[in-house]
């Protein structure tokens, strides 16, 4: 059985995706805002494990750390932050380009796309590519790619 997700898990998680996409600037106003209330809050119990998950977002150590401190609050304290997390989450992906296919790390694959359509944003993001092939029949990115 899996584990329930808690609000620390949940806050967390949230800052870390945060954290990570304002610092690759890739997020607007109500987004820097949402995340610097969200950070403030936390840092009243965190502040300097906030500073380190900001260094590297991706640790899942330090956000287990930062989880765990939240669920420590009092229950108004964590509903606040809930609450903020949520706001921020649907900031997050409100604000997000759309991507028709994002891939970290492919290796020794023989990747054939015969069509990808993305009405906006990125149609193929390929963040590292390492021997095989990647073949794309058709790619359409942006407002004339609608059928």
């Amino acid at each position: 059985m899996a584990d329930a997700v808690t609000v620390g898990s949940l806050v967390a998680g949230v800052l870390s995706m945060a954290a990570e996409a304002v610092l690759k600037g890739a997020v607007g106003e109500a987004v820097k805002d949402g995340y610097k209330t969200l950070k403030e809050k936390i840092s009243r119990w965190a502040s300097g494990d906030v500073v380190e998950l900001e260094k590297t977002p991706g640790s899942a150590a330090r956000q287990a750390i930062i989880a765990e401190i939240v669920d420590a609050q009092s229950e108004q304290d964590r509903k606040s932050l809930r609450d903020l997390a949520g706001a921020l989450l649907a900031q997050l992906k409100e604000s997000a380009p759309a991507i028709g296919l994002d891939i970290g790390r492919l290796t020794d694959v023989e990747t054939h796309l015969r069509t990808v359509t993305v009405t906006q944003g990125f149609g193929v993001r390929i963040n590292e590519a390492r021997g095989g092939q990647v073949k794309v029949d058709e790619l359409n990115v942006g407002p004339s790619a609608k059928k």
